[in-house]
């Protein structure tokens, strides 16, 4: 049998920019360091005059966010507590094999969690208590300084972002301290949320109020 594979294009143009080299770089570097069922497996590289193409293992149920959509189109309803502490327990021990790596990844969100079915039928009756989920896109990952154990940058997707990264990336606080693993766990913490309520945790018309009702954890 004939294997298939996923492909990530990046155009050279892009991933060779000022902006985007550093992130293109990590990601590759940490994919090569790291390996885990449920993290996406890297297998290699390849370029053309204008691409790369990074060559991955191949998930056949799309974005967990993807997933979430079409069940509750179908069930009228988000997960249950059953599919949400089958699928946490697979994204926990993959944050957990991360960072006993010292790596955080700084962007857990839904989008960035693949599904693959263990068959076509549990793909067509969309058995999520039959899938497996894989932890995509390390861009914005990053690994802790060995000797502080922290790191400094401020990246990641606000509406799942730790409080006091969220504050740094808006200038609203004047600090330089670090942080660490805890920014993921914070994550979690949003991830499992939007699954079981089947809406993200914090809602804003602005970053500013959005801030606001992280800090306060004002919420539904």
């Amino acid at each position: 049998d004939s294997e298939l594979f996923a492909t990530k294009k990046i155009p050279k143009s892009l991933a060779d920019s000022e902006n985007v080299r550093k992130y293109f770089k990590n990601e590759i570097n940490i994919l090569h360091e790291i390996n885990h069922i449920n993290i996406m497996k890297l297998i290699e590289i390849k370029q053309s005059k204008d691409n790369y193409y990074l060559v991955c293992e191949l998930c056949n149920g799309g974005s967990l966010n993807d997933c979430l959509d079409k069940y509750r189109k179908i069930n009228h309803k988000a997960f249950t507590e059953e599919i949400v502490q089958y699928l946490m327990k697979q994204i926990v021990d993959a944050m957990k094999y991360l960072h006993s790596c010292h790596i955080i990844h700084r962007d857990l969100k839904l989008d960035n969690i693949l599904v693959n079915f263990n068959n076509d039928q549990d793909k067509k009756n969309l058995n999520m208590l039959g899938a497996q989920v894989k932890i995509i896109d390390f861009g914005f990952a990053t690994k802790l300084d060995p000797k502080s154990n922290l790191a400094f940058s401020t990246l990641g997707s606000p509406i799942n972002m730790d409080p006091g990264i969220l504050k740094r990336l808006n200038h609203l606080v004047n600090t330089v301290s670090g942080y660490d693993e805890k920014v993921d766990i914070w994550s979690l913490g949003t991830l499992c949320y939007e699954m079981l309520i089947g809406k993200a945790t914090f809602e804003a018309e602005n970053m500013r109020d959005l801030i606001k009702k992280i800090e306060t954890g004002e919420y539904t």
